[in-house]
Order: structure tokens, then C-alpha cells, then sequence
């Protein structure tokens, strides 16, 4: 992800930094897939709200009930 954020540093044109920031909302999704299967569920979350966070990221609310029903069974 922090690849992927640098690279938008940079002077790009507005439908490349479209498509990277689309990227860098999957990319925090595919983290918090991870971190979810590793048991890290407090990571999960903090990726998981990154990519809702970004663009495109309304598509990743459903995950939500992933996180939501391990956090339960931790408590």
C-alpha cells in the first residue's frame, strides 16, 4: 500500500490517479482479508476502515460483517 501511495505522489493524469487510488482501496482490502485469517482482528479493522475510506471503497462495506462477527467472538 505505501508502494502505491508514493507512486500517487507523483504528477500522473487524473484517470491514472483514478485507477491507482482504486488500487490502493483493493490493496487495504486485501490486507485486511489477511490480517482477518491471521487473527489480527484490531489490523482488520484499521485496513478494512482505510479502504472504505478511499475511493471506491463503499464496495467493500459487506466485508464489515467479517470483522464485525470476529470481533464478537473475541469479547
Amino acid at each position: 500500500v505505501a508502494a502505491l501511495e508514493k507512486i500517487l505522489e507523483l504528477e500522473l493524469p487524473a484517470y491514472a490517479r483514478d485507477v491507482l487510488r482504486r488500487r490502493i482501496a483493493a490493496a487495504h482490502h486485501r490486507a485486511a482479508n489477511l490480517e482477518l485469517g491471521a487473527g489480527d482482528v484490531a489490523g482488520a479493522w484499521r485496513s478494512h476502515l482505510a479502504a472504505l475510506r478511499s475511493v471506491g471503497g463503499w464496495r467493500y462495506l459487506p466485508f464489515m460483517r467479517h470483522i464485525l462477527k470476529a470481533s464478537l467472538r473475541r469479547s
